[in-house]
C-alpha cells in the first residue's frame, strides 16, 4: 500500500469511524487481559486436579497392595477351608475341650490357615460363641468340644 493510498483511506475515515475502532480496541484489549487472566485461573485448576489424582493414586496403592486381584480373592478363598470347618477337624483330632488360644494355634500352625485378619482371636471366639450351625459347646467356662 502506497503514500497515496494510505492518505486516501485517512482522508475516508470519519470522526465517528475512529471512535468506533477506539471502541473495539479497548473492547479487544479488555478482552486479552480477561483471557490471560482466566489461562492462569486454569492452569492453577488444572494444577490442583493433577495433585488431588495423585494424592489419590498414592493413597489407594498403598491400600491395594495388601489385596489381591478380585480372580485371585475368589481363588484365595476356594482353596482354603471354611474357618468353622478347620476348627471341626482341630476339636475332631484333640478329642478334648480347648481354650481359644489353643484353637486358633492349631488352625494357624496345623492347618495352615491364611488370614489378613487384626484380631484373629476375636474372630474365632466370635464364630465359637455365635455358634450358629451348633457345632460347638462350652464345657467349662472358655473351654469347647464339638456338640
Amino acid at each position: 500500500m502506497g503514500n497515496e493510498d494510505l492518505f486516501s483511506v485517512v482522508e475516508s475515515i470519519t470522526a465517528r469511524d475512529l471512535k468506533e475502532l477506539v471502541a473495539v480496541k479497548g473492547r479487544l484489549v479488555g478482552l486479552e487481559k480477561k483471557k490471560g487472566a482466566l489461562e492462569k485461573q486454569l492452569a492453577a485448576v488444572t494444577q490442583e486436579i493433577e495433585a488431588i489424582r495423585k494424592l489419590v493414586a498414592k493413597r489407594w496403592a498403598k491400600r491395594s497392595r495388601n489385596l489381591p486381584l478380585a480372580g485371585a480373592a475368589v481363588a484365595q478363598r476356594s482353596a482354603q477351608p471354611s474357618l468353622a470347618s478347620l476348627i471341626v477337624e482341630v476339636l475332631k483330632k484333640e478329642k478334648k475341650a480347648l481354650g481359644i488360644n489353643e484353637i486358633c494355634d492349631a488352625v494357624l500352625k496345623e492347618k495352615h490357615y491364611r488370614t489378613r485378619s487384626k484380631d484373629f482371636k476375636a474372630q474365632v471366639r466370635v464364630l465359637i460363641y455365635k455358634n450358629d450351625k451348633g457345632l460347638f459347646k462350652k464345657t467349662a467356662p472358655g473351654l469347647f468340644t464339638l456338640a
